[in-house]
């Protein structure tokens, strides 16, 4: 029997463009319409690659005004009659409407093309269908069972250049399912790494059918447009471990720790749990009197997951003692170094906040940017 397993594919979804559009190229204007009906990724990614934002607009204009003005005047010239209310309301509607419905049609030959392996060209494969494609989600599944870091890079790319997230939500939540316990944490830790979407990992925990049920009710067909309404899960690991680092990006650390209270006995369990509470315990201090009298716990112990996020909240600590030394300082001096020195502390913080992971990162710049605020307003009303 043959146990060989494909190789995996390095999906690469981007436009194969290598030079900016030309305002006088007339088949630049063909891409352009290709990719406004079939492939509206393209042009945020344009966008950032080339920074011709201004040209994209004119060029905009163009095709989608312009081009049916100048088409309607040609009719009239052989006696056509022409609908000018009308026109203008094709060219609105036609180009909303073009990039927001299902487009079975356009599923169906994806479907066709993608049936043997997914195809990297991009005339092939589909982009404005969120109807999965058969056999993604299986596929993907296989992939981050095979190579979880290239799983996951394909997984972000079919998100960043294609609408298909339900298939992908749904093979990382079949990996996830398989995770051993060990492993559970790390693998969600890197999964909230660097995700093009991050309701990707909400959505490891909240269940997606439930979420699309609750669309359907409201009336709103297209529900990535709206803001999904489904809450994350706590009644499996897989699911704890995914809520935990989705409440710490929402900003939400005391629902980071009911989460991560659940999987504190895995690896990295209660180093994660500790870390939550330590954000939550800063979170609402917002005087120098609540920052002197925060009790804050003991460090886990070593090695650490999050190593970047702990040397963070070491300096937070420093800043702690710092800000009690100036509160109960009766010598001006004295405090007026402990505060310049907490303000560089926190400054060091905000500096390096790039290498601390995404998912704390602007929770512990918000807290850092708080004791800025707390020891300048104490500086200005005492000094």
């Amino acid at each position: 029997m043959n146990t060989r397993q494909n190789p995996i594919p390095r999906l690469d979804l981007a436009p194969k463009l290598n030079r900016p559009l030309s305002l006088f190229n007339p088949l630049d204007y063909l891409r352009l319409l290709y990719w406004v009906f079939f492939f509206p990724q393209a042009i945020r990614w344009y966008v950032a690659t080339f920074k011709q934002e201004k040209t994209l607009r004119i060029q905009g204009l163009l095709l989608n005004v312009l081009t049916p003005i100048l088409i309607c005047f040609i009719l009239q010239e052989f006696n056509f009659s022409v609908d000018w209310w009308g026109v203008a309301f094709g060219v609105a509607w036609g180009v909303a409407l073009g990039v927001t419905i299902w487009r079975p049609e356009v599923w169906v030959m994806g479907s066709l093309l993608n049936l043997g392996s997914l195809q990297n060209s991009s005339w092939l494969f589909p982009r404005i269908t969120p109807i999965p494609l058969p056999f993604l989600s299986s596929r993907l599944t296989s992939w981050l069972e095979q190579d979880w870091q290239l799983g996951l890079e394909n997984a972000n790319e079919l998100l960043r250049y294609s609408l298909q997230f339900i298939p992908v939500v749904k093979g990382v939540n079949q990996f996830l399912g398989k995770t051993p316990p060990e492993h559970l944490i790390f693998k969600i830790s890197q999964l909230a790494e660097h995700p093009y979407d991050w309701l990707l990992v909400k959505f490891a925990s909240a269940a997606l059918g439930e979420e699309l049920k609750l669309q359907l009710i409201n009336g709103l067909l297209f529900w990535r447009k709206s803001k999904p309404q489904a809450q994350p899960r706590l009644d499996t690991p897989a699911h704890a471990a995914a809520a935990g680092f989705w409440y710490l990006h929402e900003k939400q650390p005391e629902k980071a720790t009911e989460a991560f209270a659940v999987v504190s006995s895995l690896l990295y369990g209660q180093e994660m749990l500790t870390l939550a509470q330590i954000l939550t315990i800063f979170k609402p201090a917002k005087t120098i009197g609540a920052i002197a009298t925060l009790k804050l716990p003991d460090f886990p112990p070593k090695p650490y997951l999050r190593p970047q996020s702990w040397t963070a909240i070491k300096i937070l600590y420093q800043v702690v003692e710092d800000v009690n030394l100036i509160k109960n300082s009766g010598s001006l001096s004295t405090g007026s170094l402990a505060l310049n020195r907490a303000l560089g502390k926190i400054k060091r913080i905000l500096d390096q906040s790039e290498t601390v992971p995404e998912a704390e990162r602007y929770l512990i710049i918000d807290i850092a940017q708080n004791l800025a605020i707390c020891l300048i307003r104490y500086y200005r009303i005492n000094w």
